[in-house]
């Protein structure tokens, strides 16, 4: 693989680092080639080592003559990709896209909107990096944090990969003596003092001042300590008067620049990272190596290597009070020291070396290359009822998603929703407006195959207009040429013939069908048994055993205390829920918790429309109640809710399923149709209608579904058929994938 890199060739700090470990093994594995842009630190420096390096002088930022010679030069000796780094190469690269015939990506080292200082070079250089980094499609983030940032701004995830920064843990380091060092710099040196250092730019990102801050909170309780800084940059002044400030002065030293970086590391005894804001910096791995245990804000990408009190401290960003209780722990055990320095070099050493991330990169190229190659941009449009912030329909979009990855890991995804940003930060795919026809349009343009996946979508229960959407999108997608499937959905009932034939109309030209439920296969099977249906399950039975999390309630969950034992209700706000009926839950759910030693937890599936009536229906528990928080927005955290009940009361299908899959004992409160048949098909106990509840008659069915007898047995049984059953589902999921060309 021949790869061009294209760098400014100023470059210092993290980024420098971060080359020169790829290079070193990346040259070894690929032909490569580097361009600085201007002479610098990183073009002086890069001369040494074994790398083919070009100098293209620009006369100025904005001198776009090099365009011209690096596209000739691409296209007359054969790269494969060209890798741009830093916001002075990504302005030439943008122009290269149209010019060249291969993929060109950037590598994201930092929050690029934390890159310039100034308000003029915010305005003129963060606003050209912002709009060159729209236009070049593929990206390789150096953490996960920076891939979420980039996705949360509104990238797409598919064409954004991720790397972790490495380094050579082979390379012998010989630092100076701890007293040559403080001799050197200025430090008083006494052997039973604990030195706590930070090597960082001085400016906002970097939190020196969160350092110095949590020095002052220590110096209050701790004499042994004395705290360094090295580093420079514009705030030195203020840093140093803010120590000043603080009384501290005396004890916080500033050593200026050190190089080579490890005689600091050497000298000091605990490492400490105060970012506000970071990708995976070098120097936490660089303090890795000298096994120096670490405390670090829980930003980027350093929880990947920081686990607290195991490799290192971890503590919330900016909060001075928590760094400084993480080091005083540190500071009052040399044990610790020992113990968390160790556990921070073995994982670092085994997971981050440089040949981990010349390989990673190789693959992320490889993949780049595939997509550039491609024909179609997707391989399937997938569509449903998602974005809407309803958590069944969430899992089920998720379900699909961990099952097609698992089945056929290249495959490309696009999605329909109604909060697009939401779904691509939850899912990390590609996500469009389900309601804008232009990106339809195109979304059915750049795709193979379009997939309607779960729920009852072609019914006009829920409304006329509902069910026209999703007709006129398998007819949308069948006039494009794409291939269709129609993925464990229901169909039924109708309220109105003319909706029927709709319905019918669109299914009846569809390639693929598994139908969720017995009545759905057998009304299709009459009406057009030229479309060949099979009889599934539920997409949510395709779930992973590890993502079925049988008994295991949360410990706790933000804003929320659960009880011990506990009832799960799940109601939602429908017309036909009166009052009365509402009375009747409280009622009963106040009853047999109080009998059973119980505590009732309400959970909102869509909080637009169940959040108001939980709150209604607990106000008249007396019991201990819950009802979980917007905020509580985790798919596992919310099945672990459901998975640690000793009973569901549900009137959302999603919840009777998720029931189902742990084998908990569930009553239902049909509002729909799809509710009960649910129930009555697969012998589910009580499923009782919300306009004729009593407290009494409830309060019997939560009774009864707690004192059955073997069900327990009966519901493991039936969950295990259900999963079994929803092989037709994966079978038919993976030929339809295979199928499209």
């Amino acid at each position: 693989m021949k790869v061009l890199h294209l760098i400014s060739g100023g470059d210092k700090g993290g980024a420098k680092t971060h080359m020169f470990a790829l290079l070193d093994e990346l040259c070894k594995i690929c032909d490569v080639t580097v361009i600085c842009l201007m002479r610098g630190v990183f073009y002086e420096e890069i001369l040494e080592r074994d790398v083919n390096v070009i100098l293209l002088e620009q006369k100025s930022r904005f001198d776009l003559s090099v365009v011209k010679k690096i596209a000739e030069m691409v296209n007359r000796d054969g790269y494969d990709v060209i890798n741009a780094h830093g916001a002075r190469a990504n302005f030439i690269a943008q122009r290269l896209i149209k010019k060249v015939r291969v993929p060109v990506c950037t590598t994201i080292h930092s929050d690029y909107l934390l890159d310039f200082d100034s308000a003029y070079k915010k305005l003129i250089y963060q606003t050209l990096n912002t709009s060159a980094l729209k236009k070049i499609r593929y990206k390789i983030a150096v953490s996960d944090a920076f891939r979420d940032m980039l996705i949360s701004r509104g990238f797409m995830p598919n064409d954004v990969l991720t790397v972790y920064n490495g380094m050579d843990f082979g390379v012998k380091v010989d630092p100076l003596p701890r007293e040559e060092f403080a001799k050197k710099y200025g430090v008083p040196y006494d052997e039973d003092t604990v030195y706590i250092g930070i090597a960082a730019r001085f400016d906002f990102v970097k939190g020196v001042d969160v350092f110095i801050r949590a020095a002052a909170e220590i110096l209050k309780s701790r004499e042994n300590v004395r705290f360094v800084i090295a580093g420079e940059g514009d705030e030195k002044e203020s840093l140093q008067a803010l120590a000043a400030g603080l009384g501290v002065a005396d004890r916080v030293h500033f050593v200026g620049f050190v190089s080579p970086i490890y005689d600091f590391l050497n000298f000091i005894d605990i490492n400490a990272l105060t970012s506000r804001s970071e990708s995976f910096p070098y120097s936490i791995l660089e303090g890795a190596r000298m096994s120096k245990p670490t405390v670090a804000a829980a930003v980027g990408g350093i929880p990947h290597l920081i686990i607290d009190s195991e490799t290192g401290m971890l503590f919330a960003a900016d909060d001075y009070a928590g760094c400084a209780e993480k080091m005083i722990a540190l500071i009052d055990s040399e044990k610790m020291r020992a113990v968390v320095g160790t556990a921070l070099y073995k994982k670092a050493s085994s997971e981050f070396s440089n040949r981990a991330l010349a390989e990673a990169y190789k693959r992320n190229y490889a993949d780049f290359i595939r997509k550039y190659n491609r024909k179609k941009r997707y391989d399937v449009v997938l569509s449903g009822y998602y974005g809407f912030g309803n958590f069944g329909d969430d899992v089920i979009l998720s379900t699909i998603l961990q099952t097609v990855r698992a089945l056929r890991p290249e495959c490309e995804v696009l999605i329909f929703s109604k909060n697009p940003k939401r779904t691509m930060e939850q899912t990390k795919v590609d996500a469009v407006n389900r309601y804008d026809p232009r990106a339809i349009k195109r979304a059915f343009r750049d795709s193979l195959g379009y997939v309607n996946g779960g729920g009852t979508l072609f019914t006009d229960v829920t409304s006329t207009h509902s069910l026209v959407y999703y007709v006129q999108l398998v007819k949308m997608a069948r006039r494009a040429g794409l291939s269709t499937m129609v993925l464990a959905n229901g169909v039924g009932p109708f309220i109105k013939k003319k909706n029927e034939k709709r319905a019918l109309d669109a299914l009846s030209g569809v390639n693929v069908i598994t139908l969720r439920d017995r009545g759905a296969y057998e009304y299709l099977c009459e009406k057009i048994p030229e479309a060949d249906p099979k009889l599934s399950t539920d997409v949510i039975f395709m779930l992973s055993e590890k993502d079925v999390f049988k008994g295991a309630a949360p410990a706790s969950l933000p804003g929320v205390k659960l009880p011990e034992k506990y009832v799960v209700v799940s109601l939602r706000d429908h017309r036909l829920a009166s009052d009365a009926f509402v009375s009747a839950v409280s009622q009963a759910c106040d009853r047999i918790c109080r009998e059973r030693g119980l505590g009732a937890v309400f959970l909102p599936m869509q909080y637009e429309k169940d959040y108001d009536i939980s709150v209604s229906a607990a106000a008249g528990v007396g019991a201990q109640t819950a009802v979980i928080p917007e905020s509580v927005d985790s798919v596992n955290d919310k099945l672990r809710v459901i998975a640690g009940a000793q009973l569901t009361l549900a009137m959302r299908l999603h919840t009777v399923i998720f029931s189902t899959i742990n084998a908990v004992p569930t009553v239902g409160l049909s509002y729909d149709v799809k509710v009960e048949n649910f129930m009555r098909e697969n012998d589910l106990g009580s499923c009782l209608d919300i306009e004729a509840v009593t407290p009494d008659a409830l309060y019997a069915a939560m009774a009864g579904a707690l004192d059955e007898a073997g069900g327990g047995k009966k519901r493991t049984a039936l969950s295990d058929e259900m999963k079994a059953r929803s092989q037709v589902n994966r079978e038919a999921l993976t030929g339809f994938i295979d199928s499209l060309k």
